[in-house]
């Protein structure tokens, strides 16, 4: 995978420039791009200890607790406001990145930027699935409300595995 490159930074930033083409060519205006890093998994084990901890000195409703258990950053995701707030205060991904992966996203940034493709930062920005890694980002649109998201996608590194394969790296959105 590494010989052909299909983990390298610029293939991350290339495919979220496709998508913002994709977007522009269509005539959208007033999205914009969202992004973070969802690490590797040293990255995600050592984050999840401490988010882990953070959430059970919370007081959550059994349904979040349970999905706390199976994804615990999935409440993230969670659009009700006293979560919301409850989550301003959570331990960030981000924060936990390898060094590997903080290169890696800081390359992505940087590729973006010789693009001249905006973003902004949004570390509390997840995937609903576990094979995704490292780069995620989002398109959102300003004039759909909390529901705003046009598309999105990321790394997916772990996906083939899952799915009973070979290690294969991809990357992709919809």
């Amino acid at each position: 995978i590494e010989a052909i490159g299909l983990t390298d930074p610029l293939i991350d930033a290339e495919v979220i420039s496709i998508a913002d083409a994709g977007f522009k060519k269509v005539g959208l205006k007033n999205y914009k791009l969202l992004i973070t890093s969802l690490g590797d998994a040293e990255s995600r084990a050592a984050h999840k200890i401490d988010l882990m901890k953070f959430l059970s000195s919370q007081k959550l409703d059994e349904a979040t607790a349970g999905r706390a258990q199976l994804n615990p950053l999935r409440i993230f995701d969670d659009k009700r406001d006293e979560i919301i707030d409850m989550m301003a205060k959570a331990p960030l991904l981000i924060d936990y990145l390898s060094d590997e992966s903080k290169e890696h996203f800081n390359s992505v940034r940087q590729y973006l930027d010789k693009l001249n493709i905006k973003y902004e930062l949004a570390p509390k920005l997840v995937r609903g699935f576990d094979y995704y890694t490292g780069t995620t980002f989002e398109f959102a649109h300003s004039d759909l409300g909390a529901q705003s998201a046009i598309g999105g996608g990321g790394r997916y590194d772990r996906l083939m595995n899952e799915l009973g394969g070979q290690d294969l790296s991809g990357i992709g959105y919809g």
